[in-house]
């Protein structure tokens, strides 16, 4: 799955919004990478 600049954008505005700080693009993507490879994992236990 590609994530876009946009995706990465809202990813950040959340991020802040729920924890009151700004974070870059590069942790931005990593965190949100992560995120999908978590998700991926727990939807295949089922």
């Amino acid at each position: 799955m590609k994530i876009t600049d946009e995706d990465l954008e809202e990813f950040q505005a959340i991020y802040k919004e729920e924890f009151g700080k700004e974070i870059s693009k590069e942790l931005a993507l990593d965190a949100a990478n992560k995120l999908i490879r978590i998700t991926q994992i727990i939807m295949d236990l089922d």
